[in-house]
């Protein structure tokens, strides 16, 4: 995500910059706010600003990830580091201690449902499932804006101090 926190006035908080396909974009652009929002984004950047006003890459510099907004109400995201290397024993269940740190801290995914405000702009998820347990059962409001084919976003939900 390539967000500019001075834009959003924030400072801790995770920002997202996502694309969208052409053939989607074109079909978007004379749609609701909420209708633009449907479909499947794929990361471009992922950054998070420190209290500091220092800014880190979550998961990298080239995010492997995807956030679906689906009509009825549902979404997905999952977003990873590339490059994490391979568990050695080629079995998730018998990862060594570096291997599951790493796949962790690499990675995110979660589930649920949301809501768009129109006036706002911003979407409500509700997460029912998460690979990060604190996430689960919480609701995140998100303003959002839509600029062609990029989707900007902003969590401001801490997660790194």
């Amino acid at each position: 995500m390539q967000i500019d926190g001075r834009l959003f006035g924030v400072s801790l908080a995770l920002g997202a910059c996502l694309s969208l396909g052409s053939l989607r974009m074109a079909q978007a652009q004379n749609a609701s706010v909420r209708d633009q929002l449907i479909g499947t984004w794929s990361f471009v950047e992922t950054v998070g600003y420190r209290q500091d006003g220092t800014k880190f890459d979550v998961v990298g510099a080239n995010p492997n990830g995807v956030l679906i907004f689906h009509p009825d109400g549902h979404f997905a995201l999952l977003n990873m580091r590339r490059g994490r290397p391979a568990f050695a024993s080629g079995n998730r269940g018998n990862g060594t201690e570096e291997e599951n740190r790493t796949t962790v801290q690499g990675s995110v995914a979660y589930f649920g449902t949301y809501s768009v405000d129109e006036a706002t702009p911003t979407f409500t998820i509700h997460i029912v499932g998460s690979t990060f347990p604190n996430y689960e059962d919480t609701d995140q409001k998100r303003p959002f804006t839509i600029d062609g084919d990029t989707l900007r976003t902003i969590n401001t939900v801490i997660v790194r101090p």
